[in-house]
């Protein structure tokens, strides 16, 4: 992650640098994008090291274990809010096209490809080995950032074969933001998902499961829900057949939900017929 956070502070000062000289609309993209990369390591970075030192009081009985879902939360916003401001800034200079400098603007889109394919290649490593929501939001990011570099590449390449070409520039940028808020809807959908304590699977499908154990005669006011991937969640009143063994039932219901559903953590309320 320290990996990512130099590149991402190198490639900043360069894609500013770059603007200033090509007036290209794709590589300002680039720079707030990188500056909205710079924000959300910081965050994460601060937001593992929170999380592994608090590990809960009295009242925080779980500890922070949320603080990684809005981490990510926020790792959406920086990622929505400069892609929303560039599209219709992006739209704005349409009617009106500035001259671009074609040879500044492919020099940076190479260097910008090169660092944002080494960010991709460490974030995916980190992505597949941690079940940590800040980490994916970091691909997300590393993974928008290609796409931008992508775009300025082509810009660049549509001018060098027309000076004309300027609107490309603005169309690739355009397209950039429509693809970075496009590929971001998985982790958006998680994040809201868990922050609005909705089941992670399916009720009724564990509903079913619970019955098909030999004890229980019914299974009311069941409730799933997430803090992070990590940690799921769940209670439940179940009834048991008259004779049947609660603590036996209990035990069962207990296994089969944390088998078929990776249900970590279940609190079952077992009444008698």
């Amino acid at each position: 992650m320290c990996l990512i956070l130099i590149n991402t502070v190198v490639l900043l000062l360069v894609e500013i640098a770059a603007h200033h000289q090509s007036n290209a609309m794709s590589v300002l993209g680039e720079a707030f994008h990188m500056l909205a990369d710079l924000f959300t390591v910081a965050l994460n970075v601060t937001s593992s090291l929170v999380a592994r030192k608090f590990t809960g009081t009295p009242q925080y009985t779980f500890g922070v274990e949320r603080l990684e879902v809005l981490t990510s939360c926020v790792s959406l916003a920086l990622l929505w809010i400069p892609s929303f401001c560039l599209f219709w800034a992006s739209l704005m200079r349409i009617s009106s096209p500035e001259k671009v400098d074609k040879s500044v603007l492919f020099a940076a889109s190479l260097f910008s490809i090169g660092i944002n394919l080494a960010n991709v290649a460490i974030s995916m490593y980190m992505n597949k080995n941690s079940d940590d929501m800040a980490v994916t939001s970091i691909y997300v990011h590393a993974l928008s950032d290609l796409a931008q570099s992508l775009g300025m590449c082509i810009s660049a390449l549509a001018l060098h074969i027309d000076p004309g070409y300027v609107g490309v520039d603005l169309a690739c940028t355009i397209l950039s933001c429509i693809v970075c808020v496009a590929g971001s809807r998985r982790l958006a959908k998680e994040v809201w998902r868990m922050l609005m304590d909705i089941s992670p699977v399916d009720i009724e499908e564990a509903k079913r499961t619970l019955m098909q154990v030999s004890q229980v005669e019914s299974v009311d006011d069941l409730k799933i829900w997430a803090t992070n991937r990590r940690k799921v969640l769940g209670m439940a009143k179940v009834t048991v057949r008259k004779g049947e063994s609660q603590e036996e039932a209990k035990r069962s219901c207990k296994y089969i939900l944390e088998k078929n559903f990776s249900i970590t953590y279940t609190n079952i309320e077992v009444n008698a017929l």
